[in-house]
């Protein structure tokens, strides 16, 4: 693990055994000569790095700060509001039996008027709930991002405090085997036991630490896939997938404008030519088409279909409606669960298109292909026809 240019996802390993320091007993092993010992950083990189933590701690700091005033508003007076909304809510469907012994007519703009308040009230704890989940998710990564700096630091001083052990325990091949060396000897590795102990103490934690986090980051993977679709690199692919699409619809229409009939046998070669060389245009597309085609369909198998609960405060139940005994939070997650899986429903979408017309775009070509064979041997057998009668 490279301590200067490590990312919590490069941290993520797929076994669960790996760990950030590998085994303690690996630091039994020291080296015995100074050339297999680590480099240790110099004092201007390892204040180079503490500037660049301090930068990012502070930044966070600013966040956090943010976050908590955010999350103090939306706990206060916002879900106060909401739950007044529904309540208000609750209360009118509840009185709308009250209003049936009137005329038809009134009772056709009650019904009305009571759908789309129930309508604009589902949309609010629609809206409500994803905010809530957004607000959720960002306040684990923030808490995930501060123990990444600590865990950090912990590390880049434990690698510095083993690099000089490294070296001091290097150093004493050069004591000779006299009393004065034995006793430079003693001096130097006075305090060992204590230090190898609180050494192991302090890996331990380490890679507890690191387990810990490692579980973190696998639990926002699932959330954090969503933001996959939305994201710079996955925007590029679609540009991608759109300039292909292009592409496909262009040469399905080359060729299947060839022209299948040549009058000569010199067309008839011409013609056969150029088709085959559209032919080995559309090879050298293929391992690109290949590539995004396979990376979409892993995004859409790796869809996330989850429902995310919400506060009991904002549910509420629909009476004297087609809706039956839902609830209006059970609709709103069946919507929050739609609205997820869209995006990747149309990808999906896009992804068949472009198969089908991969596949159209083959059975074209081989349709003219076989085609102008034909006509080509029909252009040789007159050519030799012709020269037969002479």
């Amino acid at each position: 693990m490279d301590r200067r240019s490590s990312s919590p996802e490069d941290d993520v390993s797929d076994e669960p055994e790996a760990t950030i320091f590998g085994n303690a007993d690996d630091i039994r092993h020291i080296p015995p000569s100074t050339d297999d010992a680590p480099t240790p950083l110099s004092e201007m990189e390892l204040a180079r790095l503490q500037a660049e933590r301090n930068k990012v701690a502070a930044q966070l700091a600013i966040l956090t700060n943010r976050y908590t005033t955010f999350r103090a508003e939306l706990d206060g007076p916002a879900i106060r509001r909401l739950e007044a909304i529904i309540s208000l809510e609750s209360e009118l469907v509840r009185q709308k039996r009250k209003l049936l012994d009137q005329s038809a007519s009134t009772e056709e703009e009650e019904d009305a008027a009571t759908t789309g308040r129930l309508v604009i009230c589902s949309a609010l704890q629609a809206s409500w709930r994803g905010l809530e989940r957004s607000s959720r998710a960002r306040g684990c990564r923030l808490d995930v991002a501060a123990k990444f700096i600590s865990f950090h630091h912990e590390y880049e001083c434990l690698v510095s405090w083993l690099v000089a052990k490294t070296r001091l325990l290097a150093s004493t091949d050069e004591l000779d085997l006299d009393l004065t060396g034995v006793v430079h000897l003693q001096r130097r590795l006075l305090g060992w036991p204590a230090d190898l102990a609180r050494l192991y103490s302090r890996l331990d934690k380490a890679q507890e630490t690191a387990a810990r986090l490692k579980h973190c980051l696998r639990r926002e993977a699932g959330p954090r896939r969503d933001l996959r679709l939305a994201s710079s690199e996955w925007r590029a692919a679609d540009q991608d997938l759109d300039e292909i699409q292009l592409w496909l619809r262009r040469m399905q229409r080359i060729a299947a404008s060839t022209d299948t009939r040549p009058q000569n046998l010199l067309d008839a070669q011409r013609t056969l030519g150029e088709h085959q060389q559209l032919w080995a245009e559309i090879m050298a597309r293929q391992t690109e088409f290949n590539r995004l085609l396979s990376c979409g369909r892993q995004v859409v198998s790796e869809r996330p279909l989850y429902k995310q609960p919400s506060k009991a405060a904002v549910t509420t139940t629909i009476q004297d409606t087609e809706m039956g005994n839902k609830t209006q939070e059970e609709l709103g997650d069946s919507q929050e669960l739609d609205e997820a899986n869209k995006p990747y429903a149309d990808l999906n979408d896009r992804l068949n298109s472009l198969e089908e017309g991969w596949t159209e775009l083959g059975r074209i070509w081989q349709d003219r292909q076989e085609a102008l064979q034909l006509n080509h041997a029909y252009q040789v057998s007159l050519v030799a026809v012709r020269a037969s009668e002479f």
